[in-house]
C-alpha cells in the first residue's frame, strides 16, 4: 500500500491546499497531512490557528476525500514519515520561489535517515495566487475568505470567530 505524506503549517488550509491533497489521493493508496510546527513561519511561538483549529479547518476541507487522514505533529519530519511508513513527501509549489526552497529541503530530508522521496508538484494555476498569507490577511480585513479556503472550512472558521 502506498502512503504519501504531505506536511505544512497549514495556518490555514487553503483550496490550493485542497487540490494539491486531491491530486496526491488519485496517485496514492493513503495520504496523510500533517499540520506541523514551521519554526522559520512561527519564531514568536504560533500561528493565526492553534493546532486544533488548523486541524479542524483541515479535516472539514478534506472529508470528501476517503482515503486522507488529518494530524498534527511538532517533531522531525523525517521521523514522522519514518514511524507511519511513508515512502513519498509530497510538496505543492507555485513557482521558483517555493521550488528552490522546498527543493533545499528534499536535500536535506535525502540525507536523514530514512530514505523517503520527494514529489513536487505544480500548483494548478487556478490557484497559484492563493497562499494561507493571503486568507490569515482576508481575515484580518474582515473580508469573505470564498475562493480562498474551501467552503467546508470557511464554515470552521466561522464558527471560530464567533
Amino acid at each position: 500500500m502506498s502512503l504519501a505524506l504531505i506536511p505544512g503549517s497549514f495556518d490555514p488550509l487553503t483550496l490550493g491546499h485542497v487540490d494539491l491533497v486531491e491530486r496526491t489521493a488519485r496517485l496514492f493508496d493513503r495520504v496523510v497531512v500533517a499540520i506541523m510546527v514551521n519554526g522559520a513561519k512561527h519564531e514568536s511561538g504560533g500561528g493565526t490557528f492553534t493546532f486544533a483549529q488548523r486541524e479542524a479547518i483541515a479535516a472539514a476541507s478534506l472529508a470528501h476525500l476517503d482515503n486522507v487522514e488529518v494530524i498534527t505533529d511538532s517533531g522531525l519530519l523525517v521521523e514522522l514519515a519514518q514511524r507511519i511508513g511513508a515512502t513519498c513527501l509530497v510538496k505543492g509549489v507555485r513557482g521558483a520561489g517555493d521550488f528552490d526552497y522546498e527543493y533545499t529541503l528534499a536535500q536535506i530530508n535525502r540525507r536523514l535517515p530514512p530514505t523517503v522521496e520527494t514529489l513536487f508538484l505544480p500548483a494548478d494555476s487556478a490557484y497559484d495566487h492563493i497562499s494561507a498569507t493571503l486568507a490569515r490577511e482576508m481575515l484580518r480585513y474582515g473580508r469573505p475568505l470564498d475562493g480562498v479556503l474551501h467552503p467546508a472550512g470557511i464554515k470552521v472558521v466561522e464558527g471560530l470567530r464567533k
